[in-house]
């Protein structure tokens, strides 16, 4: 049934064969689903082939999807959705293009499809674009793929970003991005941070400081256990309490 399905003269039903041979993981339509990757008429069949063949991880036709960035009937994010499934780390250089697009939807895609395959190469180029940029949208795209592949490199691009942006969600990526790569220059930023009224900068920075877990946190923090927010007393009290020391300890008890 699946095979008169695949050659039916209707799209819908090639489409849904497609859907439903990835479900059950059936490898044995492996040729047939190149075929219409290449050469089906329909650019939504050739779109769910992508899928398909990234479901079964048929590293074999990556390269025939990264091809489809090329075609104009389909959009990127069908490309970035089979590519992150496929996890093909070979397929990184062709998705950081898509970290500067101007649509947001595709910026986010490239970035879960780069921290799903991982890079071998490619951490140059990004943290190259990620200094040209000025478009603060696009510093939260940065931030983001930066913290998640933990590229120590661009430090100093997430210090800038936490140094000078106003409350938002590229602040708090950046903070979040910080802890990733276990940044201790930003550790005086991100206990700061603990102490103010942002609520998702204080939230991000807790976890940061977790992640660098670094002791010298603990005397810039201790003071806010006396703060008037009880939020922010208990946040300080829960970084406390993951980066213990003797010393903290003792003022604590005093």
């Amino acid at each position: 049934e699946l095979t008169r399905a695949l050659n039916s003269a209707n799209w819908q039903d090639r489409s849904l064969a497609l859907v439903e041979i990835a479900k059950v993981k059936d490898t044995n339509f492996l040729l047939d689903i190149r075929s219409l990757l290449k050469n089906d008429p329909n650019p939504a069949v050739r779109g769910s082939a992508a899928l398909a063949l990234a479901d079964l991880e048929d590293k074999h036709s990556s390269k025939d999807i990264v091809n489809l960035f090329k075609d104009n009937e389909i959009t990127p994010d069908i490309v970035l959705d089979a590519l992150t499934r496929m996890k093909d780390n070979t397929a990184a250089n062709a998705i950081i293009p898509y970290l500067d697009s101007d649509n947001h939807t595709y910026r986010l895609l490239a970035v879960e499809a780069l921290s799903a395959i991982g890079i071998q190469t490619g951490s140059e180029t990004i943290i190259s674009m990620a200094t040209k940029n000025k478009d603060f949208e696009k510093a939260k795209t940065y931030a983001m793929v930066i913290g998640k592949l933990k590229l120590a490199k661009g430090e100093s691009i997430l210090l800038q970003i936490a140094e000078s942006s106003e409350p938002s969600p590229t602040l708090a990526a950046a903070y979040l991005g910080l802890g990733r790569i276990k940044s201790k220059k930003a550790i005086p930023i991100l206990t700061k941070a603990i102490g103010s009224d942002f609520e998702k900068g204080r939230e991000n920075s807790s976890f940061a400081l977790k992640e660098i877990g670094d002791t010298s946190a603990n005397p810039l923090l201790i003071e806010y256990l006396k703060n008037k927010n009880r939020e922010i007393q208990f946040s300080a009290a829960d970084v406390m309490a993951s980066l213990f020391d003797t010393k903290t300890a003792d003022r604590i008890l005093q």
